[in-house]
């Protein structure tokens, strides 16, 4: 498909991201909720996002997350024991047998955590304590586990720390890639001074569409990946 088309699809669909989808507020939002969507960073990581929802929602239903629980003696195993095990979908019909990769998640989650809870005591402490999201998301890196520039963007995102932000996975690149002409590689995005500097290039291209840069990133999401194997290479 066309460059201009894909523009075209992704003014009209911004409209509906920016009414339909649901903005958050970290300040109403309470410490299991805060936990839960980082737990679904984490678990994103190389795992489709119907996956990694739905094992992050089990986690929070089973009280996984809170700070009593992740402190306790044995917290790694229980959690493996959650993701190792079939869980109903959240967004659909489906089973998943069990989350791809059992033992990084639940290490991930329960070290990121632990570290939160430990530096911050809580995770409205940790938020508190970066008023700019271009400091939080380099302290989420530092101190979580399996947390990286794409994850912990995501992250601030969710939580309605900022909405001038990018998730730069593959779709948003190819995105960039088509419109720049350039490569991007994943080791470009895997480091933070590159992700931001990549990131500034994809918010000034967002300024032609009149949504602030995260509708646009949505919006874009749903496109490219509803496109696939369809966007010219």
């Amino acid at each position: 498909m066309e460059l201009w088309r894909i523009d075209e699809a992704v003014k009209g669909l911004c409209y509906d991201v920016e009414s339909l989808v649901q903005n958050k507020n970290h300040t109403e939002m309470t410490e299991d909720e805060l936990a839960y969507e980082l737990a679904i960073c984490i678990l994103g990581s190389g795992v489709r996002y119907e996956v990694c929802i739905s094992y992050a929602s089990a986690l929070k239903q089973g009280n996984y997350l809170s700070r009593e629980f992740i402190l306790c003696k044995g917290a790694r195993g229980f959690l493996e024991n959650v993701l190792s095990k079939p869980v109903n979908s959240v967004t659909g019909d489906s089973i998943y047998n069990k989350y791809r990769y059992p033992v990084r998640g639940a290490d991930h989650i329960l070290r990121s955590l632990s570290n939160i809870y430990a530096k911050y005591s809580c995770f409205k402490g940790l938020i508190e304590s970066h008023n700019e999201s271009d400091i939080l998301r380099r302290e989420l890196i530092n101190i979580c586990p399996g947390i990286g520039p794409k994850q912990a963007s995501h992250y601030l995102k969710n939580v309605g720390h900022t909405c001038n932000v990018a998730i730069l996975d593959r779709h948003i690149i190819k995105y960039m890639e088509m419109s720049n002409g350039v490569h991007i590689s994943s080791y470009n995005v895997s480091k933070i001074d590159r992700y931001e500097e990549i990131e500034n290039k994809f918010i000034d291209l967002t300024r032609n569409f009149g949504f602030s840069a995260s509708i646009v990133d949505q919006a874009l999401w749903f496109i490219m990946r509803a496109l696939g194997g369809r966007v010219p290479a």
